[in-house]
């Protein structure tokens, strides 16, 4: 049997955007049989492509109307590729063929001509042509960039994403790698599959993928009850990679089951590991009355991943002190924060944002976004807008912005949240809009005043640089990594958590002062652009990956 046999996608770029070249649901590709031919199915503007015929590092081919052949040799471009550029029929055509280890191939290309002489993706039809592989030695020698994104309990192809227990790490880890994905990486995003209805592969761009697995029933599974369900969880992906013809050399697990799940591959083939925590479990526990019974598994987890793992990336200098003292001193520890979207981010006005939403261009706007969870800090900031000195005598206005499910514990803190308003006589000031997806989120951010991060302990903020990257200024809690998000006194306020009087003459002090405000969120926007880019953290990890992929020096 032909070693490299089997179904490979064709990815093109066509009106300045990446995807896969399409005609209603029939994906275009290669496909290699066992006898070594590959069928190339495709049809371009100018006629079909026929007789495609690769020999060592010349590819030819010839057109429908059989007047026209070409070939093009191709040259070493970097690693992974090689690369053509040739003016072919009057239309420079661009491409790329990568030959990944086990053999797959991967191609890629585009015309670049005029819009109007380049046909619209639904023209496109499908024939079929053949390549014969006459020479083969150049599809083994050179290996594809290739990574799995492990993130068991958050579904980075949720179409909630950014709700729920898992919103910030749903949020790193579909922006990560679909940065990574920009930057060359093929990315394949591994989470558990809990619902039939879900799509088991959600292609996201070109280069990166979310892949859903089954661990368990296919049902909603509480992240707290889920460890037992990880040996399916591995038995699927070592399978998937089987069925592929590849395996991961390199997996970058997000939150202690993942953690759990990257160790055991580690152990079976060798991967190496990057981790990212989220949330320690040294500090979380320390912020909750109820420990649950996973604890103390997880806990000797997370001690063994910090020793054992290539690298750990702590997302702030607060969290990276928080392993060395509550974890272990041993293991390699980086500090590569989280990132965010500064094109969606940042793209409307306050006075647009408000006109949009139906806000009174006058009113003073306190804003929370985030779950509904005790350790949130909610209540702290409703009380403080309660002690106000502004109530009553500005149009002062709060919006508590977050999800929330029927018999889940988000409802139940929600409706607790609600009684207090009414309690403190705050309700006709205060809405809830509820989820607030991903494309309106900036509008809420850019509308309001001040945005407002409560919480008992965060690792990061994302909230806080979504906020700063919308020019908003925030009020924190002095705690975690929002001690290195936020610059207190230049890009807002931090205060002592849970101090309803600090929270309340913070959010007054930078209200009263329209000027200082703006100047607070022009820093703020500054310092996310500078620092906080998704483009920026990707090409960190790329170089950290691409450190660890390096062989060992004899």
């Amino acid at each position: 049997m032909f070693e490299y046999a089997g179904e490979y996608f064709c990815a093109v770029k066509w009106g300045g955007e990446t995807g896969t070249w399409q005609r209603e649901s029939e994906p275009e590709h290669l496909l290699i049989s066992p006898q070594g031919e590959v069928q190339f199915r495709s049809r371009f503007g100018l006629a079909v492509i026929q007789n495609l015929k690769v020999q060592g590092q010349t590819l030819s081919w010839s057109f429908d109307d059989n007047q026209t052949a070409a070939s093009i040799t191709f040259q070493v471009n970097s690693e992974n590729s090689y690369f053509w550029e040739e003016n072919q029929t009057g239309k420079l055509f661009e491409g790329w063929l990568q030959y990944p280890d086990e053999g797959k191939i991967d191609f890629r290309g585009r015309f670049v001509t005029s819009e109007e002489a380049f046909p619209s993706v639904q023209e496109f039809t499908f024939e079929v042509a053949t390549i014969s592989i006459e020479d083969d030695t150049r599809f083994t020698s050179i290996q594809i960039q290739r990574i799995a994104l492990i993130s068991v309990e958050g579904d980075p192809a949720s179409t909630k994403i950014g709700t729920g227990e898992t919103a910030g790490q749903d949020i790193y880890v579909r922006h990560l790698g679909e940065a990574l994905a920009n930057l060359g990486w093929q990315v394949d995003m591994f989470t558990r599959k809990v619902s039939a209805k879900q799509e088991s592969v959600v292609q996201h761009s070109v280069n990166c993928r979310t892949i859903r697995l089954q661990a368990g029933e296919l049902e909603f599974v509480p992240r707290d009850n889920l460890f037992e369900y990880l040996p399916e969880f591995i038995e699927n992906f070592l399978q998937f990679q089987a069925e592929n013809g590849f395996k991961y050399d390199l997996i970058h697990t997000n939150y202690w089951l993942s953690s759990w799940v990257g160790m055991q591959l580690k152990k079976i083939q060798g991967s190496k590991q990057v981790h990212t925590y989220h949330f320690l479990g040294a500090v979380e526990y320390n912020t909750i009355e109820n420990i649950p019974f996973i604890a103390s598994q997880r806990l000797v987890v997370e001690k063994e991943v910090l020793e054992t793992a290539e690298r750990i990336v702590a997302t702030s200098p607060q969290e990276k002190q928080h392993m060395r003292s509550l974890v272990s001193t041993k293991g390699s520890i980086d500090i590569i924060p989280c990132g965010t979207d500064i094109q969606r981010f940042g793209s409307i006005d306050r006075q647009t944002a408000r006109l949009q939403l139906g806000i009174d261009p006058e009113a003073q706007v306190v804003l929370y976004v985030g779950r509904f969870d005790p350790r949130k800090g909610i209540e702290t900031l409703v009380r403080a807008v309660a002690e106000s000195k502004l109530r009553g005598k500005e149009n002062l206005q709060l919006i508590i912005g977050g999800g929330s499910t029927p018999g889940n514990s988000d409802r139940i803190e929600r409706d607790r949240i609600e009684s207090i308003v009414k309690e403190l006589g705050i309700s006709d000031i205060t809405t809830f809009p509820g989820r607030l997806s991903q494309e309106i989120l900036p509008t809420y951010y850019a509308a309001a005043d001040v945005c407002v991060v409560p919480s008992h302990y965060e690792p990061f903020g994302l909230v806080a640089i979504e906020a700063m990257a919308c020019s908003t200024p925030v009020v924190a809690s002095d705690v975690g990594g929002l001690q290195f998000t936020v610059v207190s006194q230049e890009t807002g306020l931090l205060v002592p958590p849970q101090d309803v009087a600090a929270f309340a003459a913070a959010i007054d002090r930078i209200i009263v002062n329209a000027e200082w405000r703006d100047e607070l969120g022009k820093a703020g926007r500054k310092r996310v652009v500078s620092k906080f880019s998704w483009d920026a953290i990707a090409a960190q990890l790329s170089e950290l990956y691409t450190e660890i992929l390096q062989p060992a020096s004899k």
